[in-house]
């Protein structure tokens, strides 16, 4: 009895060693297509692929700048904690995430009260490199919302299962621009756009704002990467 216990137990352990190296070899597969994929988007935007990688201080993650959007308005501005931060319209940015590769922006609608709103829009991308807009999120209030939303269209479409990972997105560490390293990489654009007159008339207000903004990156209050959900 005790080596037929032994003989299941060592299968039983032999399976899950299977099941394992099957599942990291999947992995290894989907990064590689991830890869593909990202390369296929960002020729798309016209600009490489290591152009467009912003990698996320304090975390592992790489978000790809595809746009950097414009300022069009004063709501692009907004105060967190000690700082503030740009969320340019129509920001656009790529990133590999649940074996897959995702598309968000940040487009801006008009609120009830007249001023502008920021909205999220996460679009999955297809093994060819495109944008499958059908599969769309929408624009949403929230990004790790959006993400929740086109994770559940993505899976659902495959015909898969919809797992728990899914209700709790960290869309705000994908999307980056909440993240020092996204705005220090804005603020050297919008600095050179300002340098070169490559910004057009600002409005007055808009101008003080970004004036502020560039300036903000001289604090101290800007060195510590932020965690709050949007």
């Amino acid at each position: 009895v005790l080596k037929a216990l032994l003989k299941d137990s060592s299968s039983s352990k032999s399976n899950r060693n299977q099941d394992d190296a099957e599942t990291r070899a999947l992995k290894r597969a989907a990064k590689k297509d991830a890869k593909v994929q990202l390369e296929l988007l960002c020729a798309d935007y016209n600009t490489a692929m290591e152009e467009a990688k912003v990698g996320m201080k304090g975390s592992r993650k790489v978000t790809y700048l595809l746009k950097h959007g414009t300022i069009e308005y004063p709501e692009c501005f907004v105060k967190e904690k000690k700082s503030v931060i740009l969320l340019p319209h129509n920001y656009t940015v790529a990133f590999e995430a649940h074996c897959k590769v995702w598309v968000a922006r940040i487009i801006y609608t008009v609120r009830e009260d007249g001023t502008q709103g920021a909205n999220y829009e996460v679009i999955p991308v297809s093994k060819m490199g495109k944008e499958q807009h059908e599969l769309s999120s929408k624009p949403k209030g929230n990004i790790s919302l959006a993400f929740k939303c086109a994770l559940q269209n993505s899976a659902e479409a495959a015909g898969g299962q919809i797992t728990k990972t899914i209700y709790r997105p960290n869309g705000r560490l994908y999307i980056g621009v909440f993240y020092d390293s996204m705005q220090d990489r804005l603020r050297d654009i919008f600095h050179q756009k300002l340098v070169d007159g490559s910004l057009g008339q600002l409005k007055p207000v808009l101008m003080r704002k970004l004036d502020e903004w560039l300036m903000g990156a001289e604090g101290d209050e800007a060195s510590q990467p932020r965690f709050n959900r949007a």
